[in-house]
């Protein structure tokens, strides 16, 4: 359940682990305990992993700019996307685009 709902709200940039608590209908607390139980990560952990892999398909789509891209995901701001991205990938948006190609 709680996998749909990320899924389904990636794109608000103020969705966030409290929002998801409420959505299935947990405490932070224990949405915290069940998702560490279940996937090893923290839901803040999640919800970033979720985002940042949709925005890799979504560059290697060539579905928009990475401005854009970052946008679709959740992020408000296009540096902190390129930050994250790098940390997760091991290279900026920019270079992913370009890979695509």
């Amino acid at each position: 359940a709680a996998l749909g709902v990320i899924e389904g709200r990636l794109r608000e940039s103020t969705f966030g682990v409290g929002t998801l608590a409420e959505e299935v209908g947990l405490s932070r607390r224990q949405l915290e305990r069940r998702l560490k139980e279940a996937t090893g990560q923290t839901p803040a952990e999640l919800i970033r992993q979720m985002r940042l892999e949709r925005a890799s398909h979504l560059l290697q789509a060539r579905a928009g700019t990475v401005s854009e891209v970052a946008y679709a995901v959740g992020y408000r701001s296009a540096n902190y996307f390129s930050t994250a991205f790098r940390e997760a990938f091991g290279h900026t948006p920019s270079e992913h685009f370009d890979n695509a190609s």
